[in-house]
C-alpha cells in the first residue's frame, strides 16, 4: 500500500519482450508495478501458450498435457487431464509452470484470476480446487489455493468457473509461478481450458470517490427528548439498570439508545475505529478508516479485551496500568469525539495461562514463557478463546482451581472500567457473546445454559458489587442461532443482570440472490420481541461481509450497497445501532472500505468508498459527529429492591455422588427471610429441603448429605435456591450416574446416557444457521445401529445454503498413537454436503463425504475409516493435523443447491473413534 514517507517509487520491471506475442500483455511492452500505480499482468492465450510448462504433479498419475485451442472463436489453454486413478485422494494436483522475463514483487499483487472451462459430463464425483505456488529463497513462499465453484453453463455439457485466488502480503521476489489445477476425489478424465489468466495488480482496483461527504446535522438533546429536523422524541426519564448505583450518565445513555431506537435513526458502530485500519497510515491520515472516508469517527466504538492484554495495544510486558492507560487514551478520544464505547471479551483459556503461570521463566522475554509480569500481574496475552478443552466454565467459578487467574481478569476490566469512570464515560460491556455456537469455551458445546447464565451472572456481581464498577451496562449477545423467542431465552442470565441484547449474525459469501436479507430481518424480529418484552434495549451486536477468512473483498464485492441494505431494514427496528468488526489491515481482513491515497479533492480507495459514503449521506446513518450531548438527559435510576441470585456450586451439570457442599449469591436478602436449597428428582418430586446459611464470603451455603442418595436411584435431578418459597435459580444434576468413561481414543458408543436424551444433548451441543433445526436423539433400532442398545440419529431442517450440526468436546484427547478416525453410519441418498469436523490445538479440520461417490449414492449402512491425512484445514489450508490435541469431533450438514425450500434429511452414527488403518485413502465398508 502507498505510504507517504516513501520519497520514491518503488517498483519492479517485468520485461515482456522476451515472452511470445501469444499473450494479450506480451506485444514488446514493459509493465511497471508500483504501490500505488501499476498494471495487471494478463495471459490471453490469442495464439499461443508458449512459455507454460509441465511443472511436475502430487499425488497425480494421470497424463497431462499443455496445447493452444481455439473455443467459440476464443484463444485458450488446452489441459488433457486424467484424475481417475487418484479419485480415492482429497487432493491430486497436475502443476503448470510459467517462467517470466524478469522477476516479479508479489506483494504488488492482490489476486489471480481466471476462467476455466471444462466438460461436466467428464466426472461423476469429487470436485477442483486451484493453487497458487511461488518461492523465493531464504524470503519464503506463496502457498494459496481456493475452492473452485461449479460455474455457469457455456455451451452444451461446458460451464465456466471464474477462479479468484487471493495472494497473501509476501515481499518475496520470483520469476516464475506454478498454477496447481487440483482434482478432490474427483474421478474428471477429459479437457480442461483455461483463459483470461490475470494478476491482479493492487492499485487496479481501487477508485477515486465520485462522492463526497455531506455533514449531517446532530441530534439535539434536551433534559427529557432528542430531536433532528421536524422529529423529536421524549426519552424515559426514570429506567431500571442491572446496577441500582450506576451513575448519572449511565442512565442518560441507556435513554439516549432507548429513544434512538425508536427512531429510524441508526447509529454506525465499527470494532476498533480508532486504533486498527486497513488504510493509508501516514502522518497526514487519522487512525481511522471511517473518519478518513467520512470525515467523522463511527458513532459506536468497540474496544475488545484483547487490547488491554497487549494483543491489540500495547505489548503483553508492559505493566497493567501502563496497558490499561493506553486503552483509556484511545476511549477517551473516541468519547470527546462523540462516540460511544463497547467491551467485548476475547477471554483467554484460563487453562493455559494457570500452566504459564506454573511454568513461569523468570529472565525470558517471551511471551508464552512469562506468566506474570514486573508488577505482580498476570500475562494473558495470546488468543485462546477458540481452544475449547479444559472445562473452563466451572473450573473459573469460585472455589475452583483457576478462580484465581478468572479474578485477575475481571479486576483488569475493573481497572478499565473505573479509570473511564473517573472522566464520566460509560462502557457497554459484551461479555461472553456468541454463546449459542461452539467455537468459544463459554459455547453451547463446553457448557449447559444454566452453567453459561450463572456464570455471567457472576462477572456481573463481582464487577458491579465487589469491585465497585457503576458505568457498566451489560449486554447479552448470542448467535444468530435461536430459532425463536424460547430458544433465545434457554441461555439469557435473566432481567437482573442484563440491560441490552442483540446477537452477532454474519453475511457469508454475498450473492444477489442469496437469503441473508430475509434470516437477517427473522432473527431481527425474534430478538427485537425479546427486548420489547423485557423492557431491553436492542442492537445488532456485530454484523459484516464475510468472504470465508477474509471479510470484504479488496475487489469484486456483489453487494456494493450492503451498508445502506443493512441501515433500510434496522432503521424499521427498535436497534440502536449496527456494529461492523474491525479493519485489521487490507492484507488480513476488513469490514469497511478506507482511504489509500488523498490528492487535493480527489480521493482513491477501496472499491465501496462512494456506497459507503452514500451510507454515510444517509439521513438515518448516525456517526460520532451527529450523536449530540446524551449526558444533557435527567435520568434517574429506579433501585430494585427485588430479591435475585444463583447457584455458584455446584455447576450446573454436574454428579452428585457424595456429600457436598451447595453454594449460592444472594442480593437483597433480609435476615428474616428464608433461604433454601431444594432438591427434586426427575419427576419433580422433593427429595430434600436444606437450610442455606450466610457466611463471611458472602455466600449462603448449606450440605447436601449422602444419605440423601440413598432411595434416589439413577435419576437427572434439580437442585432449586429457595427464598421465601420463591425458586430464584435451578440447576440441572445427576443424582447417582457415575460417569461411564470411554477410552480418550473412543469419541462416542452413545452407552452412557442412561438411555436419557437430554444426556445426549448436554455431551453433543448444537450448532446451526439462521432458519434451521436439527434435533439430536437415541436410537434403538438394530437395523440403525451398529453395537449395543443405542445409536446416534440427527433430524436436519435446513435452508438454502444452510447448515446445521452437533459438536462433542474431546478435552484436548491424545490420538498420537491412532492414525484415522473411523464411524458407523447411514446416509440418505440426497444432496447435501456431510462434513465431518475435527478440531485439533485449535484449528479446524474436515472432510467432506458428499465427494465421495461410494457415499452419495448409497442409502445403506456403511463403516467409514478416514485417515487423519485426508482432513483438510477449513480456515487455513496450511495448519498442521495434530493428532495429540483433539478439542472436538463435529458432525455436520449443509444444504446444496437445493431446489425446495427446506431440506428435511436424516443421518445415523454410532461407535466414533480413533483407530489405525493401514489404507491411506478414505474407505467405505458395507455393513450387513
Amino acid at each position: 500500500m502507498f505510504r507517504t514517507g516513501l520519497k520514491r517509487w518503488i517498483c519492479v520491471w517485468v520485461i515482456v519482450s522476451l515472452c511470445v506475442t501469444g499473450f494479450g500483455f506480451c506485444r514488446s511492452k514493459v509493465v511497471k508495478a508500483s504501490t500505488v500505480i501499476g498494471e495487471n499482468i494478463k495471459f490471453l492465450f490469442d495464439n499461443n501458450v508458449t512459455g507454460f510448462t509441465d511443472g511436475g504433479e502430487y499425488q497425480y498419475h494421470g497424463i497431462k498435457k499443455i496445447s493452444h485451442d481455439i473455443l467459440h472463436g476464443e484463444g485458450v489453454m488446452k489441459l488433457e487431464l486424467d484424475y481417475s486413478k487418484d479419485k480415492d485422494k482429497n487432493w491430486s494436483e497436475a502443476k503448470i509452470d510459467y517462467t517470466f522475463g524478469s522477476k516479479i514483487t508479489f506483494k504488488y499483487y492482490s489476486k489471480l484470476s481466471f476462467d476455466m472451462i471444462y466438460n461436466t459430463t467428464y466426472k461423476t464425483t469429487g470436485s477442483f480446487k486451484a493453487k497458487l505456488f511461488a518461492s523465493q529463497e531464504g524470503a519464503g513462499e506463496i502457498n494459496v489455493d481456493t475452492e473452485i465453484s461449479e460455474g455457469e453453463k457455456y455451451s452444451t455439457n461446458l460451464v465456466k468457473s471464474k477462479v479468484i485466488i487471493t495472494i497473501p502480503t509476501n515481499n518475496i521476489t520470483a520469476d516464475k509461478f506454478s498454477l496447481g489445477i487440483v482434482g478432490c476425489n474427483t474421478d474428471y478424465c477429459g479437457e480442461i481450458y483455461i483463459d483470461n489468466l490475470e494478476f491482479i495488480h493492487k492499485s487496479m482496483q481501487y477508485v477515486k470517490a465520485s462522492l463526497k461527504p455531506i455533514p449531517q446535522a446532530s441530534i439535539q438533546v434536551g433534559k427529557d427528548s432528542i430531536s433532528i429536523g421536524n422529529i423529536t422524541m421524549p426519552v424515559k426519564t426514570k429506567v431500571k439498570l442491572v446496577d441500582n448505583y450506576a451513575k448519572d450518565y449511565v442512565a442518560s445513555l441507556y435513554s439516549y439508545l432507548d429513544a434512538i431506537g425508536k427512531t429510524e435513526l441508526v447509529l454506525y458502530g465499527h470494532q476498533n475505529d480508532i486504533h486498527h485500519k486497513a488504510g493509508n497510515k501516514g502522518k497526514e491520515y487519522s487512525g481511522s478508516d471511517t473518519k478518513d472516508v467520512t470525515g467523522s469517527y463511527s458513532a459506536v466504538v468497540g474496544i475488545d479485551t484483547l487490547s488491554l492484554t497487549g494483543n491489540e495495544m500495547g505489548t503483553f510486558d508492559q505493566t497493567q496500568s501502563q496497558r490499561v492507560k493506553k486503552c483509556v487514551k484511545v476511549a477517551k478520544e473516541a468519547a470527546d469525539n462523540g462516540a460511544i464505547l463497547t467491551l467485548s471479551a476475547h477471554m483467554p483459556n484460563f487453562e493455559l495461562i494457570d500452566k504459564r503461570v506454573k511454568n513461569h521463566k523468570s529472565g525470558s522475554n517471551h511471551q508464552d514463557e512469562v506468566g506474570y509480569l514486573s508488577d505482580g500481574s498476570y500475562n494473558f496475552y495470546g488468543y485462546t478463546p477458540n481452544v475449547i478443552s479444559g472445562n473452563i466454565v466451572e473450573r473459573i467459578m469460585p472455589e475452583n482451581d483457576l478462580n484465581y487467574l478468572y479474578t485477575a481478569y475481571l479486576d483488569l476490566i475493573a481497572e478499565y472500567g473505573k479509570e473511564l469512570e473517573k472522566v464520566n464515560i460509560p462502557v457497554l460491556f459484551r461479555p461472553f457473546h456468541e454463546n449459542t455456537g461452539n467455537w468459544f469455551w463459554w459455547g453451547a458445546a463446553q457448557c449447559d445454559a444454566k452453567a453459561y447464565k450463572n456464570l455471567y451472572r457472576y462477572t456481573v456481581t463481582y464487577l458491579r458489587d465487589k469491585k465497585q464498577v457503576h458505568n457498566f451496562l451489560y449486554v447479552y449477545s448470542p448467535g444468530s442461532e435461536p430459532e425463536n423467542i424460547e430458544e433465545f431465552e434457554t441461555r439469557y442470565p435473566g432481567d437482573a443482570y442484563v440491560d441490552m441484547v442483540g446477537f452477532d449474525m454474519y453475511h457469508q459469501y454475498p450473492n444477489n440472490n442469496d437469503n441473508f436479507i430475509e434470516q437477517f430481518q427473522k432473527q431481527i424480529k425474534i430478538v427485537e420481541d425479546f427486548a420489547k418484552n423485557r423492557n431491553k434495549l436492542f442492537a445488532i451486536t456485530e454484523t459484516g461481509i464475510a468472504n470465508g477468512n477474509e471479510a470484504l473483498l479488496i475487489a469484486g464485492n456483489v453487494r456494493k450497497d450492503w451498508y445502506t441494505e443493512i441501515l433500510n431494514v434496522v432503521s424499521r427496528t427498535n436497534a440502536s445501532y449496527f456494529l461492523l468488526w474491525a479493519n485489521f489491515g487490507e492484507d488480513s481482513s476488513f469490514y469497511s472500505p478506507y482511504v489509500v491515497e488523498k490528492k487535493g479533492d480527489t480521493v482513491i480507495g477501496h472499491e465501496l468508498i462512494d456506497n459507503f459514503i452514500d451510507f454515510y449521506n444517509n439521513n438515518n446513518s448516525v456517526f460520532a459527529a451527529q450523536t449530540g450531548q446524551y449526558k444533557n438527559l435527567k435520568v434517574k435510576v429506579l433501585p430494585e429492591k427485588g430479591v435475585n441470585g444463583f447457584i455458584i456450586s455446584p455447576v450446573s451439570g454436574n454428579r452428585i455422588l457424595k456429600t457436598i457442599t451447595l453454594r449460592a449469591q444472594l442480593s437483597n436478602v433480609d435476615k428474616q427471610d428464608t433461604v433454601e436449597f431444594v432438591a427434586k428428582n426427575q419427576k419433580g418430586s422433593v427429595i430434600k429441603k436444606i437450610q442455606a446459611v450466610k457466611g463471611k464470603e458472602g455466600f449462603y451455603s448449606g450440605k447436601f448429605l449422602k444419605s440423601a442418595l440413598k432411595d434416589l436411584g439413577a435419576n437427572i435431578g434439580t437442585i432449586q435456591l429457595v427464598v421465601n418459597n420463591k425458586v430464584y435459580d435451578s440447576i440441572d444434576v445427576k443424582f447417582n450416574m457415575p460417569e461411564i468413561k470411554l477410552p480418550f481414543t473412543v469419541v462416542d458408543t452413545f452407552e452412557g446416557y442412561y438411555g436419557e436424551e437430554r444426556l445426549l444433548e448436554k455431551q453433543w451441543s448444537v450448532g446451526k444457521g439462521s432458519g434451521c433445526s436439527i434435533k439430536s436423539k437415541l436410537v434403538t433400532d438394530k437395523n440403525k445401529i451398529y453395537k449395543g442398545k443405542y445409536g446416534l440419529k440427527l433430524d436436519f431442517i435446513l435452508t438454502e445454503n444452510g447448515y446445521a450440526g452437533v459438536v462433542k468436546n474431546m478435552n484436548n484427547a491424545d490420538w498420537s498413537k491412532k492414525n484415522a478416525l473411523q464411524f458407523f453410519t447411514i446416509p440418505d441418498g440426497k444432496k447435501k454436503k456431510v462434513v465431518i469436523q475435527i478440531t485439533s490445538n485449535g484449528n479446524v479440520f474436515e472432510v467432506y463425504l458428499n465427494d465421495y461417490k461410494e457415499y452419495n449414492k448409497n442409502n445403506n449402512p456403511i463403516l467409514v475409516t478416514i485417515p487423519f491425512s485426508s482432513f483438510i484445514g477449513r480456515d487455513n489450508k496450511d495448519a498442521i493435523f495434530s493428532a495429540k490435541s483433539i478439542d472436538s469431533v463435529g458432525l455436520w450438514c449443509n444444504s446444496i443447491d437445493n431446489k425446495e425450500k427446506l431440506l428435511n434429511t436424516q443421518l445415523y452414527y454410532d461407535e466414533i473413534k480413533a483407530v489405525n488403518t493401514k489404507s491411506k485413502s478414505i474407505t467405505f465398508e458395507q455393513v450387513k
